[in-house]
């Protein structure tokens, strides 16, 4: 299912072929203006809609949404992570960090370096603790734990 709305298409010239596509901006889940509509109901996506056969529907409003309202906003139409992705599958997937002081020592005075790992967040705890689910991400025996988050972060971008 999806939750959709009835966008405002404004022609801004006739002779380019020029269009604006805004939607309201502010939309709660459960407004009144969403409609829930079985995506199997859509026949086509965004890039194989075309206005005529020169110009596809994306190209006529400049890949761009409007948001209309007090705060009005530009989004592009195409999620930005999509042309990153080169048409493979894109997956979101919450994960846990977790950050650890570890010495190899047993009087844990000497040799100590921080560690990551993460677990998948999804998981229930009986199975995130079990140690194969816990993920070694990095290690550093003269970097801090937010130096070390800085670049995680970094290569999570």
């Amino acid at each position: 299912m999806a939750r959709c709305v009835k966008a405002n298409i404004h022609v801004d010239s006739e002779a380019t072929r020029k269009i604006t596509i805004s939607i309201p901006s502010k939309l709660a889940f459960s407004s009144t203006d969403l409609k829930s509509v079985d995506i199997r109901d859509f026949s086509k996506n965004l890039m194989e809609i075309h206005l005529d056969c020169l110009m596809s529907l994306a190209a006529a409003c400049s890949h761009k949404l409007h948001e209309n309202g007090p705060s009005s906003k530009i989004f592009p139409l195409t999620n930005p992570l999509r042309t990153k992705a080169k048409g493979m599958i894109i997956r979101h997937v919450p994960i846990n960090l977790y950050a650890d002081d570890t010495s190899g020592n047993v009087s844990k005075q000497f040799n100590k370096h921080m560690v990551y790992y993460f677990t998948l967040s999804g998981l229930p705890p009986k199975l995130s603790n079990m140690e194969y689910n816990c993920h070694f991400l990095c290690t550093s025996n003269t970097a801090g734990a937010l130096e070390l988050a800085d670049q995680i972060v970094n290569q999570l971008k």
